[in-house]
């Protein structure tokens, strides 16, 4: 006995006709390719999965504008630092100097 998958989708399940021709063992096969392809439909249309990719992009997509930012104000710290730095050097040796030179 063969089982037919137009028949199976397109026949329902409890018809008599159907459950006539083919028996009882037959319905519960069909009932099982019928739950299977539900299944396979279900998780091809669950978006959970998806929703969690997109939430996942979003933090990266963040995260890397974030990486960016810190970078860019690092690069301007550490000059407006190095500037505070040499000024405070160039100070110092001009007082020194000056100091020395009255002392």
């Amino acid at each position: 006995m063969t089982l037919h998958i137009s028949k199976l989708m397109f026949e329902p399940f409890y018809s008599d006709k159907y459950i006539g021709e083919h028996g009882k063992e037959t319905e519960v096969k069909r009932m099982g390719y019928l739950s299977k392809l539900y299944v396979r439909l279900s998780l091809l249309w669950d978006e959970k999965g998806a929703t969690a990719v997109e939430y996942g992009l979003i933090v990266a997509l963040i995260a890397l504008v974030i990486i960016v930012a810190v970078t860019a104000v690092g690069v301007n710290l550490r000059a407006l630092f190095q500037r505070i730095a040499d000024a405070l050097l160039w100070n110092f040796l001009v007082f020194t100097l000056y100091y020395l030179h009255e002392h």
